[in-house]
């Protein structure tokens, strides 16, 4: 490349801002979870039982009210208070105080019965028209008892008990008052025709179907005696061969329109081990099985598609073992979004994730509603497909085949109903459905287990009261448009165990049970306290009663001060910037809450006012509010507005007050008093220097600005000659930016812009003529290596700087190192610090020459290798000695990795600081001494060079021959005496070899002769055939 490669500073190739560039300032947002607190404690009325509750009805009429706790043994009757009105003995049944088992006749409690057994409550229900509890135990083969309630004092007591079992109607192979089973039972009782029919789903096994199975599904017409139920009914029940593997659990029952309903969890199939949620449909109005109907009941969760790829739960969730469920009208707000009219029953379920292999669920859950004239329609549009013409070339099958042998859709399956007027329609059906309903939360109870589920409307609102598994209970609105739990209340029992699965309400309050305990839970929620914020308190619904009193919420009855539900004042929590100039126009955002009643409501002219200090701050009429909400999990509430000078505006701390002043509205609250936050402050922008004061009229310069009070304001800038100086960084006491190009060459103001004020600077900024870089040598360095870099006028610079970049992304590129020297032609710069590892070759890479923030000039190609390396290295540079022997006149350096640079660079050797003829072969630097060196007795210093860096290697010393001669005289004298013993030992061996073969003493003698001319390098005489000797080589006469 050549040199005029320095041109491309006109180009201007700027860095980008670094630390410099800032993020616009936003307001930290306000998490909801500050706005409430579910921690807490509320007490409400409770009741303490013998044992766990297992079961729990509440029961009013105009003649009185009570509440049913059923127990291990026993029975209790409480008022709507929770107080004791009595307690009736169910067990055990070999216990002469077990009331029940005294008013059956067939000896239950006959004392000298061998066997003793608790009786656990499986059925709690009440009769539809009369005042009759019925209750069925575990024992006495799942007997049922009528218990007739008569008032007392606004409530009720238990008048009479009767055992629903006759002895000579029941036998083990058909017992029709055999009715709960001990695996769980659920019951409905309903009326038609003025007979009492009992609707029955229990849970079997092989041990309990052998002993007086009562079915798996059974509708019992209670006989007009009171003293059982009447032979002739239906049953289903789980095949014998699936009884064992196949359980079924019924969580659920009720009834509409006229149908009986159960909810199930069951196994997909016979031989599955994954489990799923059906419904059972019953006809109210016949006591056949015929019309029994079961679907699936499919609850999911499904991203939104606004929210898909968003964080939270996964797209795609199927929660399909239900925990508890209830049947309830909607509200306004739920009508519209599940598109039916308001009013309309609903089922609820709350469903969970199983958990692998079982039905045992895990902390996950959801709610979704099923609208009953949807299952009623699914249910019947099931049917039509399998009674259609074409249903048998489809191969529908009936299903059920826990219940009945496999069958095809028209006909019936096997033999089961043998009735000749029976038609396609009645026979057991399963029914496929294809639809499955979303989950109203969102996906947002993925970390909790409910266990139990009430909903109720209230206002415009379907509020969803949940026990969970920890103890707590849930007050939540149902909706699907809303991104967030809208809680009513959220707090503890102060119990951890589970809540049970049945809910049952009275009036105004809900009835919960959770271990030994009852609990009486107003409807409205146990209180406000947990709403932390005005606002919050006052959004609340209105049927909650909640209101601001002095700086808690509460409801009026529990507020001794001045409690309103009209208006809430602003409040602010954060503003930006915390400084400014008196004399600026600084922009402030204000941070905080409360500052709008509603998110699209519209502030007239004058409602709201900013002041700082003594200045007013005018607000800006774009975006004069932007209330934001992200996802409901945090928000933020945001004014903007323009500091106006005010002359008499002091330097020093103020107040930031906003006045807010609504009219008020149809909406829930308006926003109507004023906010004081302090800590923003005043302050007088100081310079006290400015450098460089110079640079190219190409710019690029970095500008570093020194005083006090930069970075106040909402802005800064920094103006060259009126043009903008792009800032890299801003602190209270530097700016430093970079110069723009000039115009022309001279003097250029320097302006600051700070707060929208201006300071002008008292020295200017001189533009000077750009550099021009000729040359760099040499073109390869090392670590701690300099380059020297020639061109014309270089001074204009204030800062050089040398960086180097092997190429690769990931490679940073090495930080710059600044160049020496002031003159306007040459600078000696030091290269960045670089590793190579192992690479012989060096590394190939760009060398960049920079002029403050500017690429002066670009070398590419440019080697970077290992730092050359002395084997001497831990030594003191003079320490080691390298002795020269007389007529020596070379000197020898091992130096690794020198033959790499040696082809850039210039390396030397000097001795005694004279330079000698140097040159380096295989990593070894080779000095010839100059004939005129005088290396005196202590030798002289030698160093290697490369690129005029000089290294110490020692000293040269010359050996000194009359201090040697002693000993060099010993060492000829010891081999000599050494080669003559050699000598002496080889002939006496060839003299005793060769005496046999020449047998005269001349020859011996002969013989001898040529040994010792062997030895001392003569040439051999020849032999002739008749051994003689040949002299003629011998030089000898």
């Amino acid at each position: 490349m050549g040199p005029d490669i320095g041109l491309l500073l006109l180009t201007l190739l700027h860095v980008p801002g670094g630390t410099g560039s800032k993020d616009p300032w936003t307001c930290p947002r306000i998490p909801f979870a500050s706005t409430r607190n579910f921690t807490v404690k509320y007490e409400v009325q409770n009741f303490t039982a013998s044992g766990p509750v297992q079961g729990l009805l509440a029961y009013g009429s105009e003649e009185g009210a009570a509440v049913f706790v059923a127990t291990r043994n026993r029975l209790y009757v409480l008022n709507a208070a929770l107080e004791s009105q009595g307690v009736l003995s169910t067990g055990p049944v070999s216990d002469p105080t077990c009331e029940t088992c005294a008013s059956c006749k067939d000896g239950a409690a006959d004392p000298r019965r061998s066997y003793s057994k608790d009786t656990d409550n499986q059925v709690l229900v009440m009769d539809p028209f009369e005042s009759w509890l019925f209750s069925c135990g575990s024992t006495l083969q799942g007997r049922c008892f009528l218990h007739e309630l008569k008032p007392h004092e606004g409530s009720f007591h238990i008048d009479r008990t009767l055992c629903l079992f006759s002895p000579e109607h029941n036998k083990l192979t058909a017992c029709p008052d055999c009715v709960a089973s001990p695996m769980g039972t659920r019951a409905l009782v309903l009326e038609e025709s003025y007979s009492v029919y009992f609707y029955v789903a229990s849970s079997l096994n092989s041990t309990v179907a052998s002993q007086y199975s009562p079915g798996s599904v059974s509708i019992r017409r209670l006989k007009g005696s009171q003293d059982g139920f009447s032979p002739d009914f239906q049953m289903l029940s789980v095949l014998p061969t699936y009884q064992d593997s196949y359980p079924i659990e019924y969580v659920y029952a009720f009834h509409y329109d006229s149908f009986a309903f159960f909810l199930t969890v069951q196994r997909e199939k016979l031989e599955a081990s994954t489990y799923h949620t059906r419904l059972i449909r019953l006809s109210a109005k016949e006591s056949n099985l015929g019309q029994y109907r079961e679907l699936v009941l499919d609850c999911r969760f499904e991203t939104k598609r606004r929210r898909r790829h968003a964080q939270g739960p996964p797209a795609h969730r199927v929660y399909n073992v239900l925990q508890a469920a209830h049947q309830a009208p909607v509200a306004s707000r739920l009508a519209e979004e599940l598109n039916i009219p308001v009013g309309e029953k609903v089922l609820f379920g709350a469903f969970a994730v199983s958990q692998d292999g079982s039905s045992a669920p895990s902390p996950n859950s959801a709610v979704c509603a099923f609208p009953m004239k949807m299952i009623n329609k699914a249910i019947e549009k099931g049917m039509n497909g399998c009674c259609e013409p074409g249903a048998l070339k489809k191969r529908v099958f009936r299903g059920l085949e826990f219940f009945q042998p496999k069958g095809f859709c028209p006909g019936p399956p096997g033999e089961v109903f043998k009735d000749s007027n029976v038609t396609c329609w009645n026979f057991p059906t399963f029914i496929p459905t294809n639809s499955y309903r979303v989950d109203l939360f969102n996906g947002r109870l993925n970390d909790v287990l409910l266990t139990a589920l009430h909903v109720t409307p209230l206002g415009n609102a379907t509020v969803a009261h949940m026990g969970t598994a920890d103890g707590r209970i849930l007050q939540v609105e149902l909706a699907r448009s809303l991104n967030y739990l809208l809680y009513v209340s959220n707090f503890s029992l102060g119990s951890e165990q589970p809540v049970m699965r049945e809910v049952s309400r009275l009036e105004d309050h809900l009835f919960f049970a959770a271990g030994n305990k009852v609990y009486k839970v107003p409807i409205k929620g146990p209180g406000c306290r947990h709403f932390l914020t005005c606002s919050r308190c006052l959004r609340a619904e209105r049927f909650m009663d909640c209101g601001w009193c002095e700086d808690m919420c509460t409801r009026q009855k529990e507020c001794r001060g001045t409690w309103q539900r009209d208006h809430c004042p602003p409040v602010i929590t954060k503003f930006h910037p915390r400084s400014g100039p008196t004399r600026g126009n600084t922009r402030l955002t204000l941070c905080g809450m409360d500052f709008q009643s509603c998110i699209h409501c519209s502030s007239p002219p004058g409602t709201q006012n900013v002041t700082v200090g003594q200045s007013p701050c005018r607000l800006l009429p774009k975006d004069n509010l932007d209330l934001r909400y992200e996802d409901r999990k945090d928000f933020v509430e945001e004014l903007e507005c323009e500091l106006e000078a005010a002359g008499t505006q002091m330097p020093g701390p103020a107040n930031v007050t906003l006045s807010i002043s609504q009219e008020p509205h149809h909406r829930s609250f308006r926003v109507y008093g004023s906010s004081v936050l302090g800590g923003f402050t005043f302050v007088e922008p100081v310079v006290t220097s400015i450098r460089p004061q110079f640079g190219p009229l190409a710019g690029g310069t970095q500008l570093s600005i020194q005083g006090q009070n930069l970075n106040v304001g909402d802005g800064q800038q920094v103006l060259i000659n009126g043009t903008e100086c792009h800032l890299d960084s801003q602190t209270e006491k530097l700016l430093l930016c970079t110069i723009p190009p000039g115009g022309h060459l001279g003097n250029a103001s320097i302006t600051l812009r700070i707060g929208g004020a201006l300071f002008p600077t008292p020295k200017p900024f001189q533009y000077l003529k750009n550099p021009r870089i000729i040359s760099i040598t040499p073109n390869c360095s090392f670590r701690d290596s300099h380059i020297t870099i020639r061109g014309t006028h270089l001074s204009s610079v204030w800062h050089m700087a040398v960086s180097f970049n092997d190429g690769k992304e990931e490679r940073v590129m090495v930080s710059p190192q600044e160049c020496e020297g002031t003159l306007s032609t040459e600078r000696l710069c030091k290269v960045p610090d670089y590793a190579v590892l192992g690479q012989a070759g060096g590394v190939p890479g760009n060398l960049s020459i920079w002029a403050g923030r500017t690429i002066l000039y670009h070398l590419p190609h440019f080697r970077y290798y290992p730092r050359p390396q002395s084997p001497h290295t831990n030594e003191s540079q003079y320490e080691s000695k390298i002795l020269l022997s007389p007529g020596m006149e070379t000197v020898a350096i091992k130096y690794f990795g020198m033959d790499a640079v040696a082809g850039c660079m210039e390396v030397n050797m000097t001795v005694g600081g004279k330079h000698c003829l140097s040159k380096v072969l295989n990593d070894v630097v080779i000095c010839h001494l100059p004939r005129d060196l005088d290396i005196p007795p202590r030798g002289a210093p030698v160093q290697v060079c490369v690129n005029g860096e000089c290294w110490g290697q020692g000293r040269v010393v010359r050996e000194n021959l009359a201090s040697s001669l002693p000993g060099i005289i010993v060492g000829i004298l010891l081999t000599f005496v050494l080669l003559a013993s050699c000598l002496l030992a080889m002939l006496m061996l060839r003299y005793k070899n060769k005496k046999k073969e020449l047998g005269s003493s001349s020859q011996s003698s002969a013989w001898l002769l040529v040994l010792l001319l062997s030895l001392v390098g003569s040439p051999w005489p020849q032999v002739d055939n008749n051994n003689n000797f040949n002299n003629n080589n011998l030089g000898i006469c």
